[in-house]
């Protein structure tokens, strides 16, 4: 077993847990192992952005943005928004048509945080 399949099963994990305590609702604690599972892959993305970069940002798309959002988190929401439009417009210069959508909905996000009301 490869040291990066073996840390992408491990970011899966915190992911999956996310997921499950944020339907329990336990926001909080969800939106954490979110950042964690995000964390992991980060890692990965860092060392072999060429096999990791685009579920990197997958993965900060859902669960970790909206986990984020919905916590009261805007400013941790949107400086993982402007992550993931860095990662696809990247992306996008090799694989418009995979990566394009991708970026759009990455930007949308972007500017649909922005016009939200700081909370606080």
């Amino acid at each position: 077993m490869s040291g990066g399949s073996h840390t992408v099963r491990q970011g899966s994990i915190p992911r999956a847990l996310a997921q499950a305590l944020w339907g329990k609702p336990d926001h909080a604690q969800g939106a954490q192992r979110a950042i964690e599972a995000t964390d992991l892959l980060r890692r990965l993305a860092t060392g072999t952005p060429g096999r990791y970069r685009g579920g990197l940002g997958d993965w900060l798309m859902f669960p970790a943005i909206p986990y984020l959002r919905q916590s009261g988190r805007r400013d941790d929401a949107l400086t993982r928004a402007r992550e993931a439009v860095d990662i696809f417009t990247a992306l996008d210069a090799t694989d418009p048509a995979v990566y394009g959508p991708k970026l759009a909905a990455a930007r949308k996000l972007v500017a649909d945080i922005q016009t939200e009301v700081p909370s606080g």
